[in-house]
């Protein structure tokens, strides 16, 4: 099991190193890429690294992010709205999240997404090879700071039925 989290672990970080360098080709529709951002579209945006946190059930974990655009709101507040899926992996587990996003004109992000967390061996809340799914709730200012609650899936009785969970990190 060890060698298999280690197989995704280096794939994750290996897409991240090297998705600007496959998705920079010039075209009249994409615009070049950076670490943080790749337009694959003017509307479809891949993001190697949105955020790296510290939470819990997870612990240290890092984002990669796909996000569609979808117009803008036309109101004073609210600048964009997208639809967003990301992986979250972590040394205490993975996340696989899905929902949408605000961005507030001069302010930050608001993001809320339905979640499947799969623990393993240094989860801070559940034993290894657990899944829950949950809600996640977060805002970023150049700083994350998010909450979630999660419900295991399964019949086992060594890990919570449920708990909240909390990332705190740099990104978006």
């Amino acid at each position: 099991m060890r060698g298999q989290i280690r197989v995704i672990f280096l794939l994750s970080v290996f897409s991240m190193a090297f998705s600007p360098l496959i998705f920079a080709e010039e075209t009249p529709s994409l615009r070049p890429c950076s670490v943080v951002w790749c337009y694959m579209t003017d509307n479809d945006i891949i993001s190697p690294i949105a955020s790296v946190e510290y939470g819990r059930p997870d612990r240290l974990s890092f984002s990669t992010q796909f996000l569609h655009l979808f117009p803008t709101i036309n109101t004073e507040n609210i600048t964009q709205f997208y639809v967003a899926a990301s992986i979250s992996p972590g040394i205490g587990g993975i996340r696989f999240k899905t929902g949408i996003a605000y961005v507030f004109r001069d302010a930050g992000w608001v993001h809320v997404d339905a979640v499947y967390l799969h623990t393993w061996w240094l989860s801070s809340v559940a034993s290894s090879n657990r899944n829950y799914l949950g809600i996640e709730a977060r805002v970023a200012i150049i700083l994350t700071f998010g909450i979630g609650y999660y419900w295991r899936i399964g019949e086992t009785t060594d890990s919570p039925s449920r708990f909240f969970g909390y990332h705190v990190g740099y990104g978006f």
